[in-house]
């Protein structure tokens, strides 16, 4: 052999080498994460693999019986054995089959119930997680994100249901009949034909044994490349379908459910476009949907076909042993329903291996997004320090930028807020105002600089201390369906006459006194049919309320009037002394006549603080709070 061709040998079989090293370290990998799945499993819902086991093994055993029992009643007929004899073995195996299968039934149920509960026991942790995360994490596109395709996952995949129901059923259900159909089989196989005729000779010959697991093996040879090709098929469709639901939740969800947008479409869509361009779109998307699932089904019945065409073949064989008198008619029956329940506990093993990526995918999803890492360490066990005689908070060139985001939203701020001050901060939208607030009140945490409070960092004090201190109305604020009461007051009991006189402060008793169940009304009807539908108004002044009734010592307030008409503005400004009091207020309002209740202005621009002072220092520098004010004042002369 020429050197060269001898080089090429050696790489070609290096090469094969690697590749079945790759083959051998994926299957351990995947056993390594069956065995994880198995203790998470057992997390979600304990003894889930337990009683899976009894379920696979019971009903795998009841199935051997029942093809046995019907093989032995057949060599009873044929045998014309006594009729009373007949009737009380069926009898007797009636019963036997009546008990096993209520013991398997009751299992199957157990184990069913047990993978549907792993998985609504995985949406209530996700939905824990979303609950308990802190806030970077909650508004972090990749956490997001990871939620919704985990959600995704478990709608189109399964994630632990198939894995428990599919996969592990399967593996044991093949352990059970290897163990079961083993012994039978061998005697099938060498159990010797007793004419000596070309049909005797070839039953016991050794190619009736090859030509059995021959047909045995075929359709496990044909159900690799179609479970591949179908595991390929359902990966392209899982992928589609996140896509799919996306354009599903937009349309319906939001695009044709959201009031704002149902005003939109009848003033500005008479020519009913958008109806047009939703239903176009939704039917492309079912269209190649449908398209996907006949695909899949055309693969899957590839595969049935070949069982069927093998199980017929296997019929003709062990009949051959049957007409040389090696066995029984009825054992023709028990044999060939043995090799049947093998091959098809092989081929269901085999075919939920090959689709075992896309479940798998979704439990390495699940299992990331549980183990996401907040970005705020609450570790922090220092005290609040003592704000009896004062309160400072300062900032030290801090800055901030958005995950995902180039852009600063802050850049370099530094501030400090006394106890009893009045701060007002105003600049043109997007400028920075709210991130400062959620800097302040510790929803984020700066990318560099600190914040301190009376010389203490805050990252020392606990997150749920530090902001016991502060009562917030932001400008995107929310309120649950839940009743007013419960809105205003989150502790456990409500104090009335609190939670009347900030609603009056508020200016918002007077329609809550005059419906039916006053502050026990629920906001909405989402969750009571007896529910009043607030007005943006009104339910502004309940969030304010909310923060009035806390009566935390600093109290910020982001556009807090944003959504109110001038006299209800008029009518919280005229209560603005009570319902701020001694406390710490920092107000944000793009209306510049809010700044005269304040002690100290701060102007934004570009991410920074670019003036500060009061309303007469700052109109006498002519700089851009002089023209914010002229800009707006102008409008009211």
């Amino acid at each position: 052999m020429q050197p060269s061709t001898t080089r090429k040998v050696n790489i070609i079989r290096r090469g094969m080498a690697r590749m079945q090293r790759n083959k051998f370290g994926q299957f351990n990998a995947d056993l390594t994460k069956a065995r994880s799945y198995i203790r998470y499993a057992n997390q979600l819902y304990p003894h889930v693999f337990g009683i899976q086991l009894c379920a696979s093994v019971i009903s795998t055993i009841s199935i051997f019986v029942n093809i046995f029992f019907i093989g032995q009643i057949i060599n009873l007929l044929v045998r014309a054995e006594d009729q009373p004899i007949v009737v009380w073995r069926t009898v007797g195996f009636l019963l036997i089959l009546l008990v096993l299968n209520l013991i398997s039934e009751y299992f199957k149920v157990r184990a069913n119930s047990g993978a549907h509960l792993i998985l609504a026991h995985a949406r209530r942790n996700m939905a824990t997680k979303m609950l308990d995360a802190d806030y970077p994490t909650f508004i972090d596109p990749a956490f997001r994100k990871l939620y919704s395709t985990v959600k995704t996952g478990f709608t189109y995949t399964g994630g632990f249901t198939v894995f428990v129901a599919n996969i592990l059923n399967g593996l044991i259900s093949f352990g059970t009949t290897c163990v079961l159909a083993a012994g039978s089989l061998v005697v099938m196989i060498l159990a010797h034909a007793t004419t000596h005729d070309p049909l005797g000779n070839f039953v016991n010959s050794p190619w009736f044994i090859l030509v059995v697991i021959g047909l045995v093996v075929i359709p496990l040879l044909s159900s690799r490349p179609i479970t591949t090709a179908r595991s390929q098929i359902m990966k392209q469709f899982f992928a589609y379908n996140i896509q799919f639901n996306r354009v599903l939740d937009y349309y319906g969800e939001i695009l044709f459910k959201t009031p704002i947008f149902g005003k939109t479409l009848r003033l500005y869509d008479l020519t009913g476009k958008t109806v047009r361009k939703a239903r176009e779109d939704v039917y492309q998307q079912i269209k190649k949907d449908a398209d996907f699932q006949v695909r899949v089904a055309q693969v899957a019945s590839m595969n049935t076909l070949i069982t069927y065409g093998v199980v017929g073949l296997l019929y003709l064989l062990v009949s051959m042993k049957s007409a040389t008198r090696a066995i029984g008619v009825g054992s023709v029956v028990v044999y060939v329903g043995y090799l049947q329940q093998l091959m098809a506990t092989l081929a269901t093993v085999f075919s939920a291996w090959g689709q075992r990526e896309s479940s798998f995918k979704t439990m390495d999803q699940y299992i990331q997004f549980m183990n996401f890492g907040d970005t705020t360490d609450d570790s922090g066990k220092r005290p609040l320090p003592d704000l009896g005689t004062d309160c400072q908070i300062e900032f030290s060139h801090v800055s901030y930028r958005y995950p995902g985001s180039d852009r600063w939203a802050l850049n370099d701020i530094n501030l400090t807020i006394h106890k009893g001050e009045r701060l007002a901060i105003v600049g043109p939208n997007g400028s920075g105002k709210t991130t400062l607030v959620k800097l302040l009140v510790k929803l984020i945490q700066p990318t560099s600089g600190t914040i301190k409070i009376n010389g203490v960092n805050i990252d020392d004090l606990s997150v749920a201390d530090y902001q016991a201190l502060f009562s917030v109305v932001f400008q995107d604020f929310s309120l649950s369906s839940f009743s007013v009461n419960d809105n205003v007051s989150p502790a456990p009991t409500l104090n009335a006459a609190r939670a009347k006189r900030s609603l009056k402060l508020a200016g918002v008793w007077e329609k809550i006194a005059s419906l039916p169940h006053q502050g026990e009304t629920a906001i909405g009807t989402q969750l009571d049919a007896n529910g009043v539908q607030f007005s943006g108004g009104e339910l502004q002044k309940i969030a304010i309320a909310r923060a009035w009734y806390k009566d935390a010592p600093i109290i910020v307030l982001d556009e807090p009037t944003a959504a109110l008409d001038p006299i209800s503005e008029a009518e919280i400004y005229a209560h603005f002394n009570e319902l701020v009091a001694n406390k710490t207020a920092v107000y944000i309002s793009h209306r510049m006549s809010s700044t005269r209740f304040s002690s100290r202005i701060l102007v934004l621009n570009h991410s920074a603080i670019v003036e500060s002072g009061t309303h007469a220092t700052l109109m006498a520098q002519h700089g851009l709070y002089y023209n914010l004010f002229s800009q707006q004042a102008k409008y009211y002369q």
